[in-house]
């Protein structure tokens, strides 16, 4: 598979701790070598054998001392971002941070740490950028959630009229600002997934002994850039918005970590257009998916979270039983106050029956 030049791979260290060899030889690095850099980081037996080559670079990326390890090792691969896009993110800019050219698609680096933690299951933990089971976010809080992630970035969010359908206003370096239209596949996908991920890094339970890999993938820049074309407003709203969501994410992650944290960023330019395969292309894949999401968002399928469609039709039932109950209170208390008045006090009642009048 052809990878393009702007593929990277970039170890950042933390702010506070040095847990790798600051160099600024940049050489090509493979998927198995991330993950044997991962699993050293970690603690961990590398998966696979270690041969001469590998174990040289881990010399020359980690540090000597053997009692210096991070905590956590954070894993984000952005999937159609170009490296050089990534220049306004402070931290991807440290001096002497360690960085790769990528010899590895991101479908093989994807797959190398499925294996890394399905072989290490009680350290991993996937940061989930979708609905679902360990989700951070549902229907009744996704809309404040953005207006969150909205205010972070230094832009504005206006709701819609069902969750997730508001409008993202996004400044852009040159004084303008684009708009990212969450009824579209392309603006839905991208800001519920920083969305998700900004939730799920607030929400994280960190236990001091324990090491953690923490895992998340960014798809939205690529159907975003397919959809408005890379040079578009749209385009560069959608990459300022990963960078500044970024930046708050690790700074996040450094504090809650101690500054025993790690960040492993990947930046694909190029997913490939067809689907292993030849039956759908990645558009095609990302853009149902989002159209899936916002379906179920719609319709309530989402687990324990009922639709738009469905609350209205619950408010709609609930209003009419009232108004038909309150109606049917009313006559019985006018009849029964009529049939009171209108009762002949001459005879027998079950008010009177013991009363006599002459």
């Amino acid at each position: 598979m052809q990878l393009a030049a702007g593929d990277l791979i970039r170890i950042v260290d933390s702010s506070r701790r040095t847990f790798l060899k600051h160099s600024a030889e940049v050489s090509a690095i493979s998927a198995h070598d991330v993950t044997a850099a991962t699993a050293a980081l970690l603690g961990l037996r590398p998966l696979g054998s270690v041969d001469a080559d590998i174990s040289k670079k881990l010399n020359t990326m980690l540090s000597d001392d053997a009692f210096s390890r991070p905590q956590a090792v954070l894993a984000i691969s952005l999937l159609g971002a170009n490296r050089d896009e990534l220049t306004a993110l402070e931290a991807w800019e440290r001096p002497g941070q360690t960085r790769f050219l990528a010899n590895s698609s991101a479908l093989q680096l994807g797959q190398a740490f499925s294996r890394l933690t399905g072989a290490s299951p009680e350290l991993a933990q996937e940061l989930v950028l979708d609905f679902g089971k360990g989700s951070a976010l549902d229907a009744a809080t996704l809309d404040e959630a953005l207006e969150s992630l909205a205010a972070a970035s230094g832009a504005s969010y206006v709701r819609g009229s069902v969750p997730a359908s508001g409008k993202l206003t996004v400044p852009l370096a040159d004084g303008e600002s684009a708009h990212l239209d969450l009824t579209q596949d392309a603006d839905y996908l991208l800001a519920t997934e920083l969305a998700h991920l900004e939730k799920a890094v607030q929400m994280l339970a960190v236990a001091a002994d324990k090491r953690q890999l923490l895992t998340a993938t960014v798809q939205g820049i690529q159907l975003v850039k397919l959809t408005y074309g890379s040079e578009s407003k749209t385009a560069s709203a959608a990459v300022s918005l990963v960078l500044k969501t970024l930046e708050r994410v690790l700074e996040s992650l450094d504090t809650t970590f101690g500054g025993k944290l790690v960040m492993l960023l990947s930046v694909f330019e190029q997913v490939p257009q067809v689907s292993d395969d030849g039956t759908a292309t990645v558009a095609a894949r990302i853009g149902g998916a989002a159209s899936k999401r916002r379906e179920l968002l719609g319709a309530g399928a989402v687990p324990g979270v009922p639709g738009a469609d469905i609350i209205a039709a619950y408010v709609l039932v609930n209003r009419s039983v009232a108004w038909g109950v309150g109606i049917l209170l009313i006559i019985f208390t006018i009849v029964t106050v009529l049939a009171l008045v209108c009762m002949p006090l001459t005879k027998d009642t079950l008010l009177y029956s013991r009363a006599k009048i002459d």
